[in-house]
């Protein structure tokens, strides 16, 4: 099957609804939020199976966090949108990404109602392919070993996959998102395997940035986790083509006592952006935000700011022309 070779995945909204000729394939479990390095050699593990034995690769992710119905206010900020998960799992080869809406009688399930409900009769899974932190179940009583007796009695083939660490720890979500707290944003990307992103619609802003003589994109409607405020370099594709930003997330400390957004200005880029949905590739974070004395200051920072993603956006273009500085 394998047709994430080209790139793209089919996206199932309910196991309930999942197609019969699905059926019988490798499958995976988890909520995948990231799809970071740690994900990926446990997807990729399943995908090579699925190939050879010609079968689908099956992702079944949940949406919201089971923590969002069970503990609202302990619930982790999202790592990437629904879109953004697909496509990161298509990169790794998985076929079909299945949807789990989490509601509280699924969560009311024991790990034995979830495996015979779910695996079992929904997706006829002939492999199971999991890690060695997984749970499942009402109040996370199953795990890898009961998954291994469960699948024995239904003749299922599982795999346990040891995931990929980082300074001797396994690389988590919840890691990243401690990075992304702090500003960390090499560390996140290299745990990730890929740039943060971050993705959202550009709304009306006040017109200071234009007025300034540096206009950006004000982003609304983010859905994922933003990093700690501060000013980042980070590159967006317009039209199918690259270009560097500057990203400026927290409040415009200059103005006043005004909230915290994020907006970017686009390098080299003049045209209309309101409207349009966007994502920007988080690639370093070069300073905090703060207040300066006068307007004056505050545009020659900017001014540095800029011509520092400018020569970022030199050097990076120099590395992949495989050039020298």
């Amino acid at each position: 099957m394998n047709r994430s070779l080209q790139g793209t995945i089919e996206v199932v909204g309910s196991w309930q609804d999942f197609p019969a000729r699905l059926r019988g394939g490798c499958v995976t479990v988890g909520n995948f939020d990231g799809v970071h390095r740690g994900h990926q050699v446990l997807l990729r593990h399943a995908a090579r199976w699925a190939e050879a034995a010609g079968r689908p690769s099956v992702v079944l992710t949940f949406d919201p966090h089971p923590l969002a119905i069970l503990q609202p206010e302990h619930a982790p900020p999202a790592l990437t949108t629904l879109p953004e998960r697909a496509r990161r799992l298509a990169d790794c080869g998985i076929d079909v990404m299945v949807v789990c809406h989490v509601e509280q009688t699924l969560l009311d399930w024991d790990y034995r109602q979830f495996f015979q409900r779910v695996l079992v009769q929904a997706l006829s899974a002939a492999k199971v392919v999991e890690g060695p932190n997984f749970f499942f179940g009402k109040d996370r009583q199953g795990d890898i070993q009961k998954l291994q007796e469960l699948c024995l009695q239904h003749r299922i083939e599982s795999q346990i996959v040891v995931p990929e660490e980082v300074g001797g720890r396994m690389i988590s979500s919840s890691r990243i998102r401690h990075w992304l707290r702090a500003g960390e944003i090499e560390q996140a990307n290299a745990a990730l395997g890929a740039p943060y992103r971050v993705t959202g619609q550009v709304v009306s802003g006040d017109g200071r940035g234009r007025t300034l003589g540096f206009p950006t994109a004000n982003l609304d409607s983010i859905a994922t986790m933003l990093p700690k405020e501060g000013v980042y370099i980070a590159t967006t594709r317009l039209d199918g083509r690259p270009y560097a930003v500057a990203l400026h997330i927290g409040a415009p400390l200059t103005f006043g006592n005004l909230p915290s957004r994020a907006e970017a200005h686009v390098l080299d880029f003049n045209q209309d952006l309101y409207g349009r949905v966007l994502s920007f590739d988080l690639q370093r974070r070069l300073r905090d935000i703060q207040r300066y004395d006068s307007v004056d200051a505050l545009c020659c920072q900017i001014g540095a700011d800029l011509e520092s993603v400018r020569a970022w956006s030199r050097a990076e273009l120099n590395g992949r022309n495989g050039a020298s500085s």
